[in-house]
Order: structure tokens, then sequence, then C-alpha cells
């Protein structure tokens, strides 16, 4: 629907990473987050377990009802989606999955 421009919804021109659910590990964080444990790296070798995440569809929308500004930033559409191997997330954008949820089981919790 995005690709033939016949999504409800405007979305990026161009190139636009596509998919908008996910569920993956923290793998590094910036200096001032706390909040998300990452994996430690020790002469290059992966090292325990950075938190499972998801992030939230609508990168600006957190609680109440959906303003327009909001509506524009949903993944994958209005703005690059989740389907590349990394990506830079704000934290505020990104959700903790619960200890006991499987990856696959993730998207839908």
């Amino acid at each position: 629907m995005i690709k033939q421009g016949t999504y409800i919804s405007s979305c990026k021109q161009g190139d636009l990473v596509p998919c908008s659910d996910a569920c993956g590990e923290v793998v590094e964080v910036g200096e001032r987050v706390r909040f998300f444990k990452k994996v430690y790296i020790f002469n290059s070798e992966a090292h325990g377990k950075g938190d499972r995440v998801c992030p939230i569809f609508n990168q600006e929308h957190f609680y109440g009802d959906m303003t327009i500004e909001a509506r524009e930033t949903g993944l994958g559409g209005q703005i690059d989606g989740v389907l590349q191997e990394y990506r830079i997330v704000p934290g505020t954008y990104l959700r903790r999955l619960a200890a006991n949820r499987r990856r696959l089981v993730g998207q839908s919790s």
C-alpha cells in the first residue's frame, strides 16, 4: 500500500525503510542513558545480554488522544521503519519487554 501510494496516511518520499513492528536487544546506549541495559563488549566479543525492547509505533504518541502531529510519526510510513540490522532509537521511544516473553511473542504482548 505504501509503495503503491494507497496508504491512508502520508508517507516518506524516496527510499523508505519499511515495517513498524519489531523487538530487539539493546547493544549500545548513549552516555546519559540509565534506563536500559546494554550488551557488554570485551575483546570484540559480546558478554551478557542487553534489555529486550520494542519501539512504539507512533514515535510521538505517548498517551491520550492521537494528534495530527503524532500521527505523522508512524514507523515504516512517515519515518523509516525497523527492517534493518541496527537502528538508533531514542530511549523514550522504546519499551522493555517482560523477561518471561520470548522474542516472537513480544510483538503481540
